[in-house]
C-alpha cells in the first residue's frame, strides 16, 4: 500500500471548522511557527479531536505567500501533476467559494482505483476546507490553514485529514497510513510553491 496516495484521499477533503476552539489535543509535539522555522525539513504529525472525528494533523513553513499557496492548491487540475497516486482531478461545479470537484486516485494494493467527489469550501487567502459529497469511501475530511508568517513572505502551512474508508480495513492501519504519508504531500506542495516563477519571454 502506497502511503503518499492513501494520504491524498484526505487531502482533497473537508472538516467543516470555524474555529479551534474546544479541540482535543493529543499531539505529539507541539509545534510553533518558530519552532516548525528551525527544523524546516522535519514534519511532526498529531493527532486532534472535532466533534467526534479525529483528525492527523501536519505542520510546514513554506517560503511563499499565503496568497501563492492559496493559487497552487486551488488550482485542482494542477493535483494531477504535484500529487502521487492523483489520476484526475476536475471541477464540476464552480459557485465562486464553493466548488464540487471529482477525483480519481490510485492507492494500490488492496484498494484499487477509487472515485469520489469533494465538496471545497475557500476562503481566500488562509483556509480551503473539503468533506465527501459521493462515491467511494464512507468518510472524507479535512481542510488546509495557511497563516503568514515572517512579514507575509512564509506561510505556516496546517494539514488536517480524516479519513474513514468503510470497507474491510482497521481504522488504525487507515490512520497510520494517513500519517505516513502527510509529510510527503506537505514536502510536494512546498517544492511546488517554492518553485521560481518561469515568465514567458515575448
Amino acid at each position: 500500500m502506497k502511503n503518499q496516495p492513501i494520504t491524498f484521499l484526505t487531502s482533497a477533503c473537508l472538516a467543516v471548522l470555524t474555529t479551534f476552539t474546544g479541540a482535543s489535543t493529543t499531539c505529539l509535539q507541539a509545534m510553533g511557527a518558530q519552532q516548525m522555522t528551525n527544523r524546516s525539513d522535519q514534519y511532526e504529525v498529531c493527532e486532534e479531536t472535532i466533534g467526534q472525528k479525529s483528525f492527523e494533523v501536519c505542520k510546514a513553513i513554506v517560503k511563499a505567500s499565503p496568497q501563492h499557496i492559496f493559487s497552487v492548491l486551488t488550482n485542482y487540475e494542477s493535483s494531477v501533476a504535484m500529487f502521487p497516486g492523483v489520476r484526475k482531478c476536475v471541477v464540476l461545479e464552480n459557485s465562486g467559494s464553493t466548488k464540487h470537484v471529482a477525483y480519481r486516485v490510485e492507492p494500490g494494493v488492496p484498494l484499487g482505483p477509487i472515485e469520489y467527489v469533494l465538496q471545497v469550501k475557500e476562503t481566500k487567502p488562509t483556509l480551503i476546507e473539503w468533506h465527501r459529497l459521493r462515491g467511494d469511501l464512507k468518510e472524507i475530511d479535512g481542510f488546509w490553514k495557511l497563516e503568514p508568517i515572517d512579514g507575509g513572505r512564509s506561510t505556516l502551512v496546517t494539514y488536517w485529514a480524516h479519513l474513514n474508508i468503510g470497507r474491510f480495513i482497521p481504522q488504525a492501519l487507515v490512520k497510520h497510513q494517513v500519517r505516513s504519508g502527510m509529510p510527503g504531500i506537505l514536502m510536494a506542495l512546498k517544492a511546488k510553491a517554492e518553485a521560481p516563477t518561469i515568465v514567458a519571454s515575448r
